[in-house]
């Protein structure tokens, strides 16, 4: 929390964004109940239907987008690797 008094009130507000606060609870909550791993936590979100199709996309996008990332880093390093064989 910041507080102004330039007011002559206090005027307090949040330093830290609610994306933020929520990721850094729910990475607390994770590690409390499951050691870490967020994938329990989200499984019993999809299977309670607690979850939007809006919420389900974007985790969908997300993964998508991680996926694509690391099947590019590999084939990166494939190369990488494959020009450093002598022939």
């Amino acid at each position: 929390m910041a507080r102004d008094g330039s007011l002559g009130v206090n005027l307090f507000s949040a330093r830290v964004g609610r994306e933020a606060y929520g990721g850094d609870q729910l990475e607390t909550l994770a590690q409390a109940l499951t050691g870490g791993s967020i994938a329990p936590l989200l499984t019993h979100l999809l299977d309670q239907k607690k979850l939007s199709k809006e919420e389900i996309k974007r985790l969908r996008d997300l993964l998508n987008e991680e996926t694509a990332s690391m099947v590019d880093y590999l084939f990166q390093a494939a190369l990488s690797n494959a020009s450093s064989v002598p022939p």
